[in-house]
């Protein structure tokens, strides 16, 4: 994978990792399994998503936008596609659909409210979309990820700030993961994961005030298997909320 991304695309996924890759927003120090059980398996998401440099001969769309009020858009059909959106300011919109395999899509948004980004990744598999939002502040962010018939795929946001909502949604997709990392205040995380086997659910949240919802199961009410929800909270006046139907599914629920 040697295809160039500009330098501030480049520099902004570099810092976007390696500071809560390993333990979210820290390690539990009341329920010490719950650490080994669940960070290795975002380390391992975690560096999937990051290796999104794209590859020779594969084509890449790139926007990059500063100031309030713009739009970015992106189409791409086929496999092994790569989108990339760097957006700053306030109340800019990102939205990125893609379809076929091997695809990934990174939209970046920094120091701005009510931002706006939207991944959908349809009708494929082994896609990996990433979204990040307000490296040092942000407020009333928005970020959605759906990816459907997309066996194989991972889905990663992380925000930073005040009242964000981010929201993952994975169907009829099997061995699919997702992660969810948000810090700051009343934030909020939800992660569905409908006809999908042995797949993951990550929720790391710290600060106050944060609600997370994680829901593994099928619309037919029928018995899903073999899948794992965690979340983790640290802070104070956290709500956690997992549903999960079907048999050997494992939920891991700690906050201090």
């Amino acid at each position: 994978m040697n295809t160039r991304l500009t330098t501030l695309a480049t520099v902004a996924l570099m810092l976007s990792f390696p500071a809560w890759a390993a333990s979210g927003p820290g390690n539990s120090t009341t329920t010490p399994e719950a650490n080994s059980a669940t960070n290795s398996s975002l380390a391992a998401q975690t560096a999937r998503l990051q290796d999104m440099s794209g590859a020779s001969g594969r084509r890449t769309s790139e926007i990059e936008q500063r100031g309030g009020g713009n739009l970015a858009e992106v189409t791409q059909g086929g496999n092994a596609q790569r989108s990339r959106i760097y957006q700053s300011g306030d109340n800019v919109r990102a939205s990125v659909e893609q379809s076929g395999d091997q695809n990934d899509a990174y939209i970046s948004q920094h120091y701005g409210m009510s931002d706006m980004a939207d991944i959908q990744q349809l009708n494929g598999q082994a896609n990996n979309a990433l979204i990040e939002q307000s490296e040092y502040y942000g407020h009333n962010n928005q970020a959605t990820i759906l990816q459907s018939s997309a066996n194989l795929s991972d889905a990663l946001i992380n925000q930073n700030g005040e009242s964000n909502d981010a929201q993952i949604e994975q169907t009829y997709s099997n061995q699919v993961s997702s992660v969810i990392y948000q810090d700051g205040i009343e934030n909020i995380a939800k992660v569905t994961q409908l006809n999908a086997d042995t797949s993951a659910a990550y929720v790391y949240q710290s600060g106050t005030g944060h609600e997370a919802y994680v829901m593994q199961g099928n619309r037919l009410l029928e018995n899903s298997l073999n899948n794992t929800a965690t979340i983790r909270q640290s802070g104070s006046a956290a709500m956690a909320h997992v549903y999960q139907d079907g048999a050997h599914n494992t939920a891991i629920t700690t906050q201090w």
